[in-house]
């Protein structure tokens, strides 16, 4: 396993307490096994949680974006302590906060999104005492035991999922990993949420497919085991996913990209770098990261620049009613897939930890951009996050070791959902279908939801006072060992 090591900036952006309620629609997928989680997004202020009654058939669950990462709520044990987490396909292990806890106990940052008491389970088995211990990229950090406990979402339940209990803590939210398993922070890999799907018989194939939707919308998905075709145009495309330097088989997305191209009002492209990089795709990270060598023409073609204080690029917030401009990116070879991201996206407003926004000098907002440079002190691999995966409809098929890709149909109103069959290093199992016809409209927000609107910020920032200036940590879910 790859050590990983602390992604920090001081990018001024605070996270609101924003929060989904859902109004779920089940999905019948006749004569196949696909676990279909939809969500609905809805924002506000507020420290209150809601959540959805889950339908019939098909597994329905809530993933809650509340601009730090997307949530899905669960049961563990028995009887059943309801318990929010964090998806995340970057990294590989399932962990939930202890109410025993020194930070769960404190009256200055409980654990809002549910804890854990161990002693009101009857299901607990003990795998290994003190022997979780897991780091990520932001620095925080949660140690304790290993146990197995039943594992429910919606009306499906995994009654032995292998699980981390953690006991001390630095940050109240637990995480769904749902990497490869050889990313699974023990000395030995173990079988994780993905693997106990497929040992359950609720799906046939390691493989999912991630939904994001755009920025300002109320729906997304991911399907365990499926595909919808009605939420990508053109061709899924395929990518081979690379394994790390000294590893031996896969431990996360990490996948060659080409190229990275501006494509202006007029269609024209013009290419910004032909850098061979490796990426990462990771939807616990809410940025994108790339060298500073490459975003800088960007930054230049939009009228940016890099605000010193709070060492990011700010852009100008009129960029977030611009769909007619956009980042390209190329990956694998000329036939490989080419995701398009507006100009919309990528651009962020910063708040303050009430919520508010934070002006300039002039009482301006401001804005920073959704593509920052990596850090010096990191490693040659680029962190692909939100503000990229919410443009890209994304397939990781764990079998068959291979990313698909398409532009992903924003605020799709139809569904078509196919299984993915088992792949093999030889043979896919993800269907080859094509996806919509016409190429994906790119249409402004209304005025009211821009007013609104706040920006995607790190995924391990709480609103807590844990920081009381505005300084925010951008950070990435990659699962190590401490």
């Amino acid at each position: 396993m790859r050590k990983n090591t602390m992604l920090l900036t001081n990018l001024a952006i605070f996270p609101l307490v924003v929060v989904a309620t859902s109004d779920i629609i089940a999905r019948s997928v006749p004569g196949d096994r696909v676990l279909a989680l939809n969500f609905n997004k809805q924002r506000y202020q507020g420290s209150g949680h809601h959540s959805s009654r889950l339908a019939k058939r098909t597994v329905e669950s809530v993933i809650n974006n509340e601009y730090l990462g997307y949530y899905i709520d669960v049961e563990v044990g028995t009887p059943p302590q309801k318990i929010r987490l964090v998806l995340d396909t970057g990294s590989s292990d399932v962990w939930i906060p202890s109410t025993s806890s020194k930070l769960c106990r404190s009256t200055k940052n409980p654990c809002t999104q549910g804890a854990y008491d161990p002693a009101l389970s009857t299901s607990r088995k003990v795998v290994s005492e003190d022997a979780f211990k897991i780091a990520y990229l932001d620095g925080s950090q949660a140690r304790g035991d290993f146990v197995t406990e039943r594992f429910s979402f919606a009306n499906h339940t995994i009654p032995d999922l292998q699980i981390g209990i953690g006991y001390e803590i630095n940050d109240s939210a637990g995480v769904m990993g749902i990497g490869f398993p050889a990313n699974t922070a023990a000395e030995v890999a173990y079988p994780g949420f993905v693997e106990g799907l497929v040992s359950h018989g609720f799906i046939n194939s390691h493989a999912y497919s991630l939904y994001l939707n755009d920025q300002e919308s109320d729906t997304g998905s991911i399907l365990f085991g499926g595909i919808d075709t009605k939420k990508y145009t053109g061709e899924l495309r395929s990518l081979l996913i690379l394994t790390d330097v000294g590893e031996l088989v896969p431990t996360q997305f990490l996948v060659d990209l080409s190229s990275i191209g501006f494509m202006g009002k007029n269609g024209t492209e013009k290419l910004v770098s032909t850098e061979k990089l490796q990426v990462v795709l990771d939807s616990g990270s809410s940025l994108t990261y790339l060298p500073n060598s490459t975003i800088g023409p960007i930054i230049k073609q939009v009228g940016g620049y890099w605000q010193r204080d709070a060492g990011a690029y700010v852009v100008p917030c009129s960029l977030s009613n611009n769909y007619e401009e956009f980042v390209t990116f190329q990956f694998g070879e000329p036939l490989g897939p080419k995701i398009k991201v507006p100009l919309e996206e990528l651009t962020n407003f910063a708040i303050d930890v009430k919520g508010d926004l934070i002006p300039d000098e002039d009482g301006n907002p401001v804005c920073y951009f959704g593509i920052q440079p990596q850090p010096k002190d990191e490693d040659d691999i680029y962190i692909f996050g939100d503000t990229f995966l919410r443009s890209a409809y994304v397939v990781y098929d764990l079998d068959g070791q291979e990313i698909w890709m398409a532009q992903t149909v924003y605020n799709a109103t139809e569904s078509n959902i196919l299984e993915i069959r088992n792949s093999t290093k030889t043979k896919s199992g993800v269907p080859s279908v094509k996806g919509v016809e016409d190429e994906p409209k790119f249409t402004p927000t209304t005025a009211e939801a821009k007013e609104t609107s706040r920006p995607n910020v790190g995924l391990r920032v709480q609103a807590s006072g844990m920081l009381s200036l505005a300084i925010g940590i951008v950070g990435c879910i990659m699962g190590a060992i401490i």
